[in-house]
């Protein structure tokens, strides 16, 4: 019976008008990116899927180049995880925040409690990337990228709870800091751009090329190594388990920008006028938290970005 459903169904599929013939072989599957049945979201894809400005690309080839599957993406995960517990498990059993000064902990919760927000819009912006992927090799990717910007919030969640031991008032306080303090109101106006940026490569652009790199520099490298001044250690060992991934979101994300500049002169071109476009906003938006976290050192970090964003704008600066 099981059987007889199966070739009832495969039939049904073969007399859909979306279905079309090469030859004598009707072929059941989808010929471009996109969907081949009338629901509200194909148009919304259409005007705003990666197919809507980019042409030429061979988006099947794209491959994840650290070759990750399911299976290596859970043990690498288990592994770093494993780490990161272990040492949080030493920072409750030995009193650690007890030996940091008031001045740096209440920094430090602050501060880990308004990055929570810009890191969920990374998993959002990482999921609306992947929902209109156009091949399930970067759909794939970006899901993992998901995953990973929401262990970025938990890791931070779990560290701010072991502070709110201590001080209460913690988390409103780094809300009230994301919602109204000068030094977060550019950031907190980037992020909510963005997240309105439904055009996918303009936000594939915006969001991984440009914002992305220099926000995890900034948060994953530079921050941590000022909490190495104040006596904190381990901020800077969990911000380099979180750069590990940050680091592979970059590969991946290159990847795939060449990927789509090899498909035409007019896409290379779109995306050097899109990095152009968006750096500027980005920097604006990074400079106040990067004078109130790091003091001196942004221009430092901004020529650094620089040379990492000149071949995807023709070598220009």
């Amino acid at each position: 019976m099981r059987r007889r459903r199966t070739y009832w169904h495969l039939e049904a599929l073969a007399r859909r008008p979306s279905d079309y013939e090469v030859g004598s072989t009707r072929l059941m599957f989808a010929p471009a990116p996109g969907s081949s049945v009338a629901v509200p979201m194909a148009g919304f894809y259409r005007r705003h899927g990666p197919t809507a400005q980019l042409t030429g690309c061979d988006w099947e080839a794209f491959r994840d180049p650290a070759q990750t599957t399911y299976a290596r993406y859970v043990e690498r995960q288990r592994d770093r995880e494993v780490v990161l517990q272990t040492l949080c498990d030493g920072i409750d059993a030995s009193g650690y925040d007890h030996g940091l000064t008031p001045t740096w902990r209440t920094r430090l919760g602050l501060t880990l409690s308004a990055l929570r927000f810009p890191a969920h819009a990374l998993q959002m912006l990482a999921a609306y990337l992947g929902r209109l992927a156009p091949a399930s090799p970067i759909v794939i990717a970006f899901t993992f990228h998901a995953a990973d910007e929401l262990r970025r919030v938990q890791r931070y969640a779990y560290r701010l709870r072991q502070l709110v031991d201590l001080d209460p008032s913690l988390p409103q306080r780094g809300r009230d800091a994301w919602q109204d303090g000068r030094e977060w109101q550019p950031l907190r106006r980037l992020v909510e751009r963005l997240l309105v940026t439904h055009d996918w490569v303009e936000c594939f652009v915006a969001t991984c090329l440009v914002f992305e790199p220099l926000f995890d520099e900034l948060t994953l490298q530079r921050w941590p190594q000022v909490a190495n001044d104040h006596g904190d250690a381990l901020l800077p060992l969990l911000s380099a388990s979180l750069h590990e991934d940050a680091r592979w979101h970059r590969e991946l994300h290159l990847t795939l920008a060449e990927l789509v500049r090899a498909g035409s002169p007019d896409n290379a071109a779109l995306v050097a006028e899109l990095v152009a476009r968006w750096r500027p906003l980005t920097r604006e938006a990074l400079e106040p938290l990067a004078h109130h976290l790091i003091g001196p050192g942004w221009l430092e970090l901004t020529r650094a970005d620089d040379l990492r964003l000149a071949p995807l704008t023709g070598g220009h600066a």
